[in-house]
């Protein structure tokens, strides 16, 4: 028998076993993919666009028909014994206070109140093409409150401007008074007509009550949660330069707006902004732009409506850039809101040119009407708004470096 070796380990020994080493820099990371939400199928997806655009369609189509005439009647001053008409005076639930928000809010009030539920509407349609969340959900509830006071009103203002329709004249064949914001100046009322006001308002709250339904269809077929193909697209990265730059630009456009003036007469100084001159104001200068540019609108519309989209507008976009909302909605909403602060330029410029060409026929004081530094300052702000998106949503479609 031969001599066992010392060194050999025996049979039944089991092998040790030798935990694996690696470095930190090599380890292997344990990857968790979270799953894909389901997608919406085709039909669904067009369903769900379709009533979007029923809804958007329809508040961007009563923010027109709200300040159109609603109805066209032929006027005398009051007291008047002549009764041949003076002039023609083009009415829209505006300039009677919108019934009854005139008595709920005084009459002033009721055409801010009336200012904000034509252009609220508006405001909401980014937060209704977000995707899912609470957010949607608290749009879409809003949307329903907003369209039922809107029809409401619009109803009570209806009735209320209906009875200027025909002679004008009571039983008794005295003269109806009208009494007209914002000066509240008094007329008789010897004739009236239908304008295209009331009925494109019609059509314009039946689209938003259809868009409505098909929002709710949509919510209960597939649910809030239910992630559509546009929401499983990437959001806008913080890209600081950019974003900063945004902000910047929309704070200057609303600073030269707000606080600076748009023209002002026999002044070389900063004027409005110091009180040292008297001006317009961008929305002075915005009405009489759309007084000679869109002379079937309501100039009152300038007086508070614009400044409120304008300023809603901004917050959300700020408000979506920085919290990284869904990039194909936030790229959206940005080129309609330059495009429609580049389109109110205009009719400023137009509202400029008419100040200085006639300043004592539109009852402003004589003089040497000019433009002024709210001009530049919000110019400035556009611009940088304008770079800045294209930088943003431009550096987005670039491929990334590895």
């Amino acid at each position: 028998m031969s001599e066992s070796n010392q060194f050999e380990m025996p049979a039944t020994s089991p092998t040790p076993e030798t935990p694996p080493t690696s470095s930190p820099s090599t380890a292997p990371v344990a990857m968790v993919v979270a799953p894909l939400p389901p997608q919406r199928p085709a039909a669904s997806q067009q369903a769900l666009w379709r009533a979007r655009g029923l809804a958007g369609g329809g508040a961007l189509l009563f923010a027109i028909a709200a300040w159109s005439p609603w109805v066209a009647v032929a006027v005398t001053s009051a007291g008047v014994a002549d009764r041949q008409p003076s002039f023609t005076l083009y009415l829209d639930p505006a300039v009677i206070a919108a019934p009854p928000l005139g008595v709920l809010f005084g009459r002033p009030g009721a055409l801010f109140v009336w200012s904000a539920l034509t252009v609220l509407s508006i405001l909401l349609q980014p937060l209704l093409w977000q995707g899912t969340g609470w957010v949607r959900r608290m749009a879409l509830a809003v949307f329903a409150l907003w369209l039922a006071v809107t029809i409401v009103v619009c109803v009570i203002s209806a009735v209320t401007l209906a009875q200027y329709l025909g002679s004008g004249s009571t039983a008794g064949g005295v003269p109806r008074h009208l009494t007209l914001l914002p000066t509240e100046q008094t007329f008789d009322v010897l004739d009236g007509q239908l304008g295209v006001g009331m009925p494109l308002a019609v059509g314009a709250l039946a689209l938003a009550v259809w868009g409505l339904v098909a929002l709710f269809a949509d919510d209960r077929r597939a649910g809030m949660e239910t992630a559509s193909a546009e929401t499983l697209g990437a959001r806008v990265r913080r890209h600081i330069p950019g974003a900063g730059m945004l902000t910047a630009g929309v704070l200057l456009w609303e600073l030269g707006t707000l606080a600076f003036p748009w023209a002002t007469v026999n002044c070389n100084a900063v004027p409005l902004f110091f009180g040292s001159c008297t001006g317009l104001p961008f929305s002075g200068v915005v009405g009489y732009g759309i007084h000679t540019t869109f002379p079937f609108l309501d100039a009152l519309v300038a007086l508070h409506a614009v400044g409120l989209l304008l300023a809603g507008g901004a917050l959300l976009l700020l408000v979506g850039l920085w919290r990284h909302a869904n990039s194909h909605t936030l790229a959206g909403w940005a080129v309609a809101w330059i495009a429609a602060a580049s389109f109110l330029v205009v009719l400023a410029a137009a509202g400029i040119q008419l100040v200085s060409s006639r300043p004592t026929s539109l009852g402003l004081t004589r003089g040497n009407w000019s433009g002024d530094s709210g001009i530049f300052v919000a110019l400035l702000g556009l611009v940088l708004a304008l770079v800045a998106a294209v930088w943003l949503w431009g550096a987005r479609l670039l491929p990334r470096r590895t």
